[in-house]
């Protein structure tokens, strides 16, 4: 293929960069960042588009910097590290604005997208998942590849998590169940002075050993609880396997839900709890007293927002054990009267769960499928305030596209970086029902 040099325009989605070949066809390059001139390799040319791949960076932009991880030439986790993080917010606004118009949700964008940067740069995750290779070691697969490559330390982890990624007590006493497993995922709490660690440990029956409970001493591996978990299997566990949350920062009262370490929960809870107030301050400003949090996790959303504002609030949820978190959680923080939870799956029920609700706001929260059926049913019921929080572009536009149709305008429209250096974005859509 031919080596040909290029101008880099900017970053798209999946922080590919983004060139003009001579002629104007469109050229995507595996890195590279805006205003630089790089020397690539054509992968692959069709009539109307090109793909490459980059061997030299001739000119560097002022804002390119050396990547602060060690690991950051090959681990495909954080690629937007070698930009300069005051940069990022800006350029990731750009990238999601273009997406949303190219997938034809332009009016969105009328009220003005903003991007919310993340309070911490390096240090802010709390959970993090690793793939070990057959003799047990951890670490993170190379970009495009199924190469792992081994790791001592994350720089996106936080200091806690890398204390238990380099403590050798962990790394020889688990030798057997690190054998055993595909995936290790390491997770602690995000309350105040919390230091306990929960491992979990997900592997496949293919491997032909029994999964059996481990006979570990947890003071000797120095963690708290130690989980195996079969792929869509049963799970055996040591110890208490519950993280204790912290959501007090965007509540009135204490509020420190205890979710398992494999459910989900975000990553970023610096940026999380920035999310959770702006969503308040919408509620607030909207004048709903009843509000439907459909998708709700462990409460993140609804324990929050009935303790601000007081207002009747209902969470609908899939996973049991999320449900059971966030009524123990309004039962212990004294929010039971006013926060309710039940179990549902939303999307399939979407309809009886619509036609149910005297909600004034609807709050919706979906996985990355997102939720066409919910929408339609939310439409239908003319739910006069909705707000999307997404994690995918694509399917978010997908749903906008349903609602805008059924008559309702975007009123507010934000991002927010809840995980620099990488390219996803996290978008908060409030809608309002017209006419």
């Amino acid at each position: 293929m031919e080596t040909v040099t290029l101008h880099v325009e900017r970053l798209v989605e999946g922080a590919r960069s983004m060139a003009r070949l001579p002629g104007g066809r469109v050229c995507l390059l595996n890195k590279g960042l805006p205003g630089e001139v790089v020397t690539a390799r054509i992968t692959a040319s069709k009539r109307s588009w090109a793909k490459g791949m980059v061997t030299e960076i001739i000119t560097p932009s002022p804002y390119r910097r050396p990547h602060p991880c060690p690991h950051g030439g090959e681990c495909g986790g954080c690629p937007l590290g070698v930009l300069d993080y005051t940069r990022q917010p800006e350029i990731k606004m750009d990238i999601l604005a273009d997406t949303l118009r190219h997938l034809g949700v332009a009016p969105v964008l009328e009220p003005g997208l903003v991007m919310e940067p993340s309070p911490i740069e390096w240090g802010y995750r709390h959970r993090i998942r690793l793939h070990l290779d057959r003799e047990g070691k951890e670490g993170f697969k190379v970009c495009g590849s199924h190469r792992i490559i081994p790791i001592e330390r994350c720089q996106a982890a936080c200091h806690r998590l890398n204390q238990a990624l380099s403590d050798a007590r962990v790394n020889g006493t688990l030798a057997p169940l690190r054998r055993w497993a595909d995936e290790l995922v390491i997770a602690t709490g995000t309350k105040p002075g919390y230091q306990g660690i929960h491992l979990v440990f997900i592997g496949r029956r293919s491997r032909g050993k029994r999964l059996k409970t481990p006979r570990t001493s947890l003071e000797e591996a120095g963690i708290e609880s130690i989980t195996l978990a079969q792929r869509r299997g049963r799970r055996l566990s040591i110890g208490e396997p519950r993280l204790p949350m912290d959501l007090s920062p965007a509540s009135a009262v204490l509020v420190e839900p205890r979710i398992v370490p494999w459910g989900f929960s975000q990553a970023n809870w610096p940026a999380n709890i920035k999310l959770i107030k702006d969503i308040i301050e919408i509620t607030r400003g909207c004048g709903a007293e009843r509000v439907l949090d459909l998708f709700c996790g462990f409460g993140n959303f609804t324990l929050p927002i009935a303790s601000r504002l007081g207002v009747e609030a209902e969470g609908v949820e899939l996973s049991k054990e999320a449900v059971r978190a966030a009524s123990a959680s309004a039962l212990a923080s004294g929010l039971d009267g006013s926060c309710r939870f039940k179990q549902g799956d939303v999307e399939a029920d979407a309809e009886t769960i619509a036609a149910g609700t005297k909600a004034e706001l609807a709050l919706l929260d979906p996985p990355r499928a997102g939720a066409p059926r919910t929408v339609r049913a939310l439409a239908s019921k003319r739910i006069p305030h909705i707000i999307y929080v997404s994690c995918n572009p694509a399917t978010l536009s997908r749903d906008l596209k349903i609602m805008l149709e059924a008559g309702y305008q975007c009123s507010c429209i934000k991002g927010y970086d809840l995980f620099p250096h990488t390219a996803h974005v996290e978008t908060l859509v409030y809608l309002t029902l017209t006419g």
